[in-house]
């Protein structure tokens, strides 16, 4: 959907029609929670978070402002806040074992390695900038175009390709010092 075609659905929602909130749903659930899963690495926890993002949402429809930017930027906006809120109210836990999301394979050392080397790239990005770890989320793991991104975020798409490059540059560097 354009953000012409969701400002639309909101005005109609707005106005009384609840069920003209379904395709903007239907539209954001999926990204959102990847965002939140990715975030989190549990997904009770991302399901609860994406619930959160779209009742706030869906409550403060009549504060969104088209000429501010995107519903999508204003969505992700809500949705980094009530994950912030989120995981101060809980208290830190150990990431999941990668091993488990890992291809079948009866070689256990092997897999025992690649699980290893995820958590390593995890945890290197975790110490990134939450602006990089995000552009590199949604470029490598939602393998969304920097056309899409920059509409995300708000910023041109050479920004966001450039930004990319610097979060990618400042990874291997802390890959390589661990």
């Amino acid at each position: 959907m354009t953000n012409q075609e969701i400002t639309h659905q909101i005005t109609q929602v707005l106005e009384g029609n609840s069920a003209a909130f379904q395709p903007i749903y239907l539209e954001v659930i999926d990204p959102l929670y990847r965002f939140c899963y990715y975030r989190l690495q549990h997904t009770q926890q991302a399901e609860d978070v994406v619930q959160e993002c779209v009742l706030k949402a869906y409550q403060r429809l009549g504060q969104y402002n088209p000429q501010k930017g995107t519903f999508t930027q204003w969505l992700y906006a809500i949705a980094r806040t009530t994950l912030i809120d989120y995981l101060r109210r809980q208290r830190p836990t150990e990431a999941i074992d990668y091993a488990e999301d890992l291809p079948g394979s009866d070689d256990v050392p092997s897999r025992a390695d690649q699980a290893l080397a995820l958590k390593a790239v995890d945890a290197a990005l975790r110490k990134l900038h939450p602006e990089r770890q995000l552009l590199i989320q949604l470029h490598y793991r939602e393998e969304l175009t920097f056309k899409e991104i920059s509409e995300r975020v708000g910023k041109s798409e050479a920004a966001c390709k450039m930004a990319t490059s610097r979060a990618l540059e400042q990874l291997r560097g802390a890959l390589a010092q661990a």
